[in-house]
């Protein structure tokens, strides 16, 4: 793969790209892509062209399901969708019960049905034009000349148009959006930042997890699915279906996917939070509750810096007992550190509102955490130049190589830069997972590219991970974070592309 082209040049076309994985059943989940042999972190399993069309709409917008019904509607009635959009279509789940038909053909589909669609349907409308030998001069038929029975007889699935119902179940179960366009690549192409929502159906095959090895976004109108762990041979690649429901008890996790897709989650990640000592249940319930109140849900999403930290003392200090509890109880019970994380997620708005409480000043007036990008004063506004580490490394656990932990490394690194020497230990740590981060995301790319990444989305204006749409702004620390980038990019992709995770 190209990655410079791809994420600079909006003429360069990569096609389909399906890596070391293949389509086989997966107990409990009917089927699913599995690892064909070990594949390392920032690896490309897929690269997919939508079906049809993936729709785009000012960046912000909220696109959903029915917008891309109608739209792949227009299509169809336009003569626009073809034959092999409505055979890839029909290969994909549509909700229909295990014992159907539907379930069945499904079921017995490949990666190469996918893969290879405009193939078969080629061959199958060149087949009744070919010469027939009759009578003496008719060759004898062969075991090489017959081809290997399918059990998808894929060309017949593109012949009939789709019914109204046929698509509407179809987009419901497969589709994938997000409001904004990936933040690095997106300007290094010149391209505006776009909402897009549409059906890829190479990745719609993956299954869901609470905690998922892959990373998805969108270039242009292909999406990219990268590894974003180490995943082993025989080992499910997974995707995750929650958005920001990820970080969310298990409980809501779950009503929620049952209520979207039908399903009861049992990954790995819900079976194991499932069991857990009842005071370390109650004990994330407790700050979960807590930091999704009335006054913690209003401070975490207004601006920054328009609360007086004296104000909110009492907030302030509930939510550190809480969160102090549920370290406790997790210490008491003796989990092993990923499942912390994982229980950490499941109250990250409890940690991250304090975060936020804490970077405060404590009392009203100038030199609030607004300026914290772009300011022009010379004192660091923020009370805790390690509180985006510690964010980064909770979010990692279940989100690897998102938006937000791209951006809360981002953050790490301009902070510890700002706070410390450059030769102190902490910045060189800072430097390496925010680098990490984004080669986990994109690959291993050219240095040059690489920073141009960097610097397109430290543009964006970001705060502990959270990022405001269209109001770009320099971030803070952004010229000696880009030094010290550009002194490293080159060894730790090296790294990466040698040893894969640490």
């Amino acid at each position: 793969m190209d990655y410079d082209r791809l994420y600079t040049q909006p003429s360069f076309n990569p096609g389909r790209l399906v890596g070391p994985i293949k389509l086989q059943p997966v107990p409990g989940k009917g089927r699913g892509l599995v690892a064909d042999r070990e594949v390392p972190l920032a690896e490309t399993l897929l690269v997919v062209e939508p079906v049809g069309t993936a729709l785009a709409a000012p960046e912000g917008r909220e696109l959903l399901p029915h917008h891309l019904v109608a739209a792949l509607d227009n299509m169809a009635a336009g003569g626009r969708l073809t034959a092999a959009d409505r055979a890839r279509l029909r290969l994909l789940y549509d909700g229909s019960a295990p014992d159907s038909p539907t379930s069945a053909r499904v079921r017995g589909a490949s990666l190469e049905d996918f893969r290879k669609v405009e193939d078969k349907l080629r061959r199958a409308a060149e087949a009744p034009k070919k010469a027939k030998g009759k009578g003496f001069g008719a060759p004898a038929p062969t075991a090489a000349a017959t081809p290997a029975a399918s059990t998808v007889n894929t060309a017949a699935l593109g012949e009939a148009p789709l019914t109204a119902a046929e698509l509407q179940a179809m987009v419901a179960f497969n589709s994938w959006g997000n409001s904004y366009s990936d933040l690095g690549a997106a300007p290094l192409r010149k391209e505006p930042s776009e909402a897009v929502i549409g059906v890829w159906p190479e990745f719609a095959l993956l299954n869901h997890s609470c905690a998922p090895n892959t990373v998805a976004f969108n270039v242009g109108q292909h999406l990219l699915v990268q590894a974003a762990a180490d995943i082993g041979q025989g080992q499910e690649a997974t995707t995750c279906y929650l958005g920001d429901l990820v970080q969310a008890p298990r409980e809501q996790r779950r009503s929620w996917l049952k209520g979207s897709y039908g399903f009861d989650c049992e990954c790995e990640r819900c079976k194991a939070e499932k069991a857990v000592p009842a005071e370390v249940s109650a004990a994330v319930t407790a700050a979960y509750e807590l930091a999704t109140s009335e006054q913690a849900t209003k401070l975490a999403t207004e601006a920054p810096g328009r609360s007086d930290r004296a104000a909110l003392r009492p907030l302030e200090e509930q939510l550190a007992a809480a969160t102090e509890r549920l370290e406790a109880a997790m210490e008491a019970a003796g989990l092993e550190e990923r499942l912390r994380q994982w229980l950490r997620n499941s109250a990250y708005a409890a940690y991250f509102t304090l975060a936020v409480i804490r970077d405060l000043p404590d009392a009203s007036g100038p030199g609030g955490l607004g300026g914290l990008f772009g300011r022009t004063g010379a004192a660091a506004p923020f009370g805790d130049p390690e509180a985006p580490t510690r964010l980064a490394g909770i979010v990692e656990a279940v989100a690897p190589g998102s938006d937000l932990h791209l951006y809360l490394t981002l953050e790490a690194l301009s902070r510890t830069a700002e706070a410390y020497d450059r030769e102190d230990p902490r910045v060189a740590e800072a430097t390496k997972a925010c680098l990490r981060a984004h080669i986990l995301r994109y690959g291993v790319v050219s240095d040059a590219v690489l920073r141009a990444l960097l610097e397109a989305r430290s543009r964006t204006q970001h705060y502990l991970g959270r990022i405001t749409l269209a109001s770009q702004s320099e971030g803070a620390g952004t010229a000696l974070a880009g030094s010290l980038l550009k002194q490293t990019a080159a060894q730790a992709a090296r790294e990466l592309a040698g040893a894969g995770s640490e």
